[in-house]
C-alpha cells in the first residue's frame, strides 16, 4: 500500500463543506488516514481577483498506481461539478484535488507531475502537510516540510 498526499482546495459555495464532501468521496476509493485542519488562504497566480480559498491536505493509503489515483481524483472533481476544460485556467472552483506526493516517487508526465511542481512555493500546501506529517521529505529537494516552510518564511498551522 502506498502513502499519498493530496491537496484539497475550494473557493466556491460552502468551501469547507466542499472539502469535507471531497474527503467522503475519496473514502470510496482510498483509505483516508488523516486530514489537516481546513485553512483559509488568499488566491494566487491567475486567481488573485477571486474569493478566498479553503485548503487542506489529506493523507491517503492506496494500492492504486499514481495514474489511477489521479484518475479517481479527476472523477471526484467532475462528480462535484468541476469541468475538466477549466483545469489550469485559474478559474473559481468548487473543488480542486492535486496529488502532492506518491511515496517518494518522482513522476514527470504530461498528465501528472509528482511531487507537485509548485508545492514548495505554497504555504497553503506546506503548512497543512506539516501539520499531518512534519517528517515528510521532498524527494527532489531532500528537505523536510518544516525546512521548506522555513525557506518560505512560514510555520505550520
Amino acid at each position: 500500500m502506498a502513502i499519498v498526499y493530496v491537496a484539497l482546495g475550494s473557493n466556491e459555495g460552502d468551501k469547507s463543506a466542499q472539502l469535507l464532501q471531497a474527503v467522503e468521496e475519496m473514502k470510496v476509493f482510498f483509505n483516508v488516514r488523516c486530514l489537516s485542519t481546513i485553512i483559509e488562504s488568499d488566491p494566487q497566480g491567475l486567481a488573485t481577483s477571486q474569493a478566498v480559498f479553503c485548503n487542506a491536505v489529506a493523507e491517503i493509503e492506496t494500492d492504486l498506481d499514481p495514474m489511477q489515483v489521479l484518475q479517481k481524483l479527476l472523477e471526484i472533481e467532475e462528480k462535484m461539478g468541476r469541468r475538466m476544460e477549466e483545469k489550469g485556467q485559474g478559474l473559481p472552483r468548487s473543488i480542486d484535488l492535486d496529488v502532492l506526493s506518491y511515496e517518494d516517487q518522482v513522476i514527470d508526465t504530461t498528465r501528472l507531475s509528482v511531487p507537485h511542481p509548485r508545492m514548495t512555493q505554497r504555504q497553503f500546501v506546506l503548512g497543512p502537510l506539516a501539520q499531518i506529517n512534519p517528517n515528510w521529505v521532498h524527494p527532489i529537494e531532500k528537505k523536510n516540510v518544516e525546512e521548506l516552510l522555513n525557506e518560505l518564511g512560514h510555520e505550520a498551522y
